[in-house]
C-alpha cells in the first residue's frame, strides 16, 4: 500500500513538479494528473488507478480512524487491486477507493459499464438505516456536473460530509463521545450476509 501510494506520488510528481503530502489539499494534484493520464491504456491505466487509489485511501486514513481491508490470496494469484477495501473504525461506511481512481481516470466509464453487474461500484456504503443520512449529507453539498462528480477531491468532500453525519449520529445513539471500533468481523458479515452491500448505491 505504501509503495503504491509513494508511486502516486512520484507519477505526479513528474508529471506537474509539485510534491504530494498526503492531504485533501493535494487532491485537485491528483484530480490533474489523472486527466493527464487519461491517454494510457491497459496496464498503464490499471498501474496508475492502484497507485492514485491508495493514495486517496491513505490521505482519507490520516483524516479519520480507517484501515485496509486487503483479501487474502494465493501467492500465485494476481493482485486484484479493485477488492481493496477502506473501512471506518468508527461508523459504519466503507469504499474501494482503486475501483474510485478507476473511474476518476475513465471518467466513469467503469461505472456506466453494464457488462459486468458483479463489478465494485465506487460508491459509499452503509448500515441500511443510515442511508437517509446518506442522501442528506450528499443534498447539503448540492449537484455537480459529471465532470466534477467523479474527482476525488469530489468524492473526498462527500465522504467527509458523510462520514461527520455519521459519527455525529452514532454518538447520540450510543451516548458517547469516543466511539467504540467496529471489528472488521462486522464488515465481512454484513457484506457475505448482502451481497448488494459490496456494489453501494
Amino acid at each position: 500500500m505504501r509503495e503504491l501510494a509513494l508511486a502516486c506520488a512520484a507519477f505526479v510528481q513528474k508529471a506537474v513538479g509539485v510534491e504530494l503530502d498526503l492531504t485533501p489539499d493535494t487532491l485537485p494534484l491528483l484530480d490533474h494528473y489523472l486527466s493527464l493520464a487519461r491517454d494510457g491504456k491497459g496496464e498503464i491505466h490499471a498501474l496508475v488507478a492502484a497507485a492514485a487509489g491508495a493514495y486517496f485511501g491513505e490521505v482519507v486514513r490520516k483524516q479519520y480512524p480507517c484501515r485496509w481491508a486487503i483479501p487474502t490470496r494465493d501467492p500465485s494469484d494476481e493482485i486484484d487491486h479493485d477488492a481493496w477495501r477502506l473501512e471506518f473504525e468508527q461508523v459504519f461506511l466503507y469504499l474501494y477507493p482503486v475501483v474510485l481512481a478507476g473511474e476518476a481516470l475513465e471518467r466513469g466509464a467503469r461505472a456506466t459499464s453494464a457488462a459486468d453487474t458483479s463489478a465494485r461500484d465506487a460508491g459509499f456504503s452503509v448500515r441500511e438505516q443510515d442511508r437517509p443520512a446518506l442522501v442528506a449529507a450528499l443534498e447539503v453539498l448540492g449537484a455537480v456536473d459529471e465532470d466534477e462528480y467523479y474527482l476525488p477531491s469530489t468524492r473526498f468532500d462527500v465522504l467527509a460530509s458523510i462520514a461527520d453525519r455519521l459519527t455525529a449520529l452514532r454518538q447520540r445513539e450510543l451516548r458517547v463521545e469516543e466511539l467504540p471500533t467496529i471489528s472488521p468481523d462486522v464488515y465481512a458479515r454484513a457484506i457475505a450476509e448482502d451481497p448488494k452491500s459490496d456494489r453501494p448505491s
